[in-house]
């Protein structure tokens, strides 16, 4: 049984408006009324507003809208440079308009860190003095702090930089060390406000699959960063992020896992959004994967796993489980038919092990080895079950978005020649 994610942070009913008596936009008579509204009839501006959502530890969470769509203030909020006209936030355990001035300094020196769009790097200071200078603020000692940057460094790919200065740098090499100074702080919370939005569109790749390459990193260690990551560009947000609140005038239009972002966008502004990106580019194993039906023991009979094949009326594969339901592999009829003729007592030998997939795979890595076998392959989860099968028909029912239940069968020539086997096997063993 799996244990429910860390809330790490959480915001309620946030709202920020600008102007004169901004608590006008919470009463009845505005609260519902557009941005556009409130600002021709009252003169105030709404950034956000009625904010609710919460982010779990060690997600990447995306906050995706265009300029004006209230990303950026929600970021700001959540390390308390903005005070909200109303709502909470809630950091670690910690309400921010709780709080005064010398703890807030505290929570943003020890547990969050924040990567801006430009660089802010200090162009006097070296590449590992900027990357150290967080751990010079909390007063940790020159060894120490230059050890930790250096670490980080190598971790984004700044090797050799260290003692080179900001105007030698190119942009992506300037962003990466505003990455690791960040990183350097080991923070829980990494904030990122659109830091590769100012790269070139090359450069940007490279960046985005770095920070992918580091969240497994930062993953493999005690403690998850959890990173809240803003952007304008949903191709960004489908490849970074395991979930994407999309804004819209101050308010969060959906919040949902990239693939359901992408398959049932909430409303037309969602869906222009959208419209154009291919399915297949959001798609996991698990998403694709159809059901199975019975699976058999690792030692289970050849007559039994012929029984499962029949039962199943799916491909000619029986997968094979552990008593724990760990997949094992997979025993296909024409062994299963071999080791009955040879007076086999089980199939624990006969075991297979097939090509398989993570139910984290994407439709790009799983293409390939679906189209070279035509039997239907095995998905399993992160605890080592089964999740369900893939095969071709499967594939291009979840591509053309048809019936998910769409499977082999077994051709009537191969059922029928198992009955026959089944049958005759029983008789003999009555007489």
């Amino acid at each position: 049984m799996t244990s429910s994610p860390e809330i790490v942070v959480s915001v309620d009913s946030l709202w920020q408006v600008y102007g004169d008596n901004p608590e006008l936009a919470l009463t009845d008579q505005y609260k519902d009324v557009s941005k556009s509204e409130l600002q021709d009839e009252l003169g105030l501006v709404l950034a956000l507003k009625d904010v609710s959502l919460e982010i779990n530890r060690g997600e990447t969470f995306v906050v995706m809208g265009l300029s004006g769509s209230g990303k950026s203030t929600l970021v700001r909020c959540l390390n308390g440079l903005i005070t909200p006209t109303s709502g909470q936030v809630n950091i670690l355990g910690q309400i921010l308009s709780d709080i005064d001035n010398d703890e807030l300094t505290q929570l943003r020196r020890n547990s969050i860190a924040m990567v801006f769009q430009h660089y802010a790097l200090f162009p006097h200071l070296s590449v590992m003095e900027n990357t150290a200078w967080g751990l010079e603020i909390q007063g940790i000692g020159r060894r120490e702090r230059n050890r930790r940057a250096q670490e980080k460094l190598e971790l984004v790919g700044l090797q050799g930089w260290e003692e080179s200065y900001p105007v030698e740098l190119s942009g992506g090499m300037m962003q990466r060390v505003g990455l690791a100074r960040a990183l350097t702080l080991e923070p829980e919370i990494l904030l990122m406000d659109e830091p590769f939005s100012g790269l070139d569109p090359l450069i940007r790749r490279e960046m985005q699959d770095e920070l992918l390459s580091l969240k497994e990193s930062l993953h493999s260690e005690q403690t998850q960063t959890t990173i809240v990551f803003i952007t304008h560009d949903l191709d960004e947000a489908l490849k970074l992020g395991d979930r994407i609140a999309i804004m819209n005038g101050g308010e969060v239009v959906q919040l949902d896992t990239p693939d359901q972002i992408v398959l049932n966008p909430e409303n037309e502004y969602v869906a222009s959004f959208t419209e154009g990106v291919q399915s297949q580019t959001v798609l996991t194993a698990g998403d694709m994967a159809t059901a199975y039906g019975e699976t058999a023991q690792v030692g289970s009979s050849p007559e039994a796993v012929l029984q499962v094949a029949l039962d199943n009326d799916c491909c000619p594969n029986v997968h094979i489980t552990g008593e724990d339901s760990q997949f094992k592999g997979v025993v296909t009829v024409d062994v299963a038919i071999k080791a009955l003729e040879a007076g086999a007592d089980s199939v624990e030998a006969y075991v297979e092990s097939p090509t398989t997939f993570s139910a984290e795979d994407t439709y790009d890595d799983v293409l390939p080895s679906v189209l070279a076998h035509p039997s239907c392959l095995p998905v399993i989860g992160e605890d080592g079950a089964l999740v369900g099968v893939i095969d071709s028909t499967s594939l291009a029912a979840t591509w053309d978005a048809a019936a998910p239940e769409i499977r082999y069968q077994l051709a009537p020539i191969v059922r029928e020649g198992i009955e026959k086997i089944l049958e005759t096997r029983a008789a003999r063993a009555e007489g």
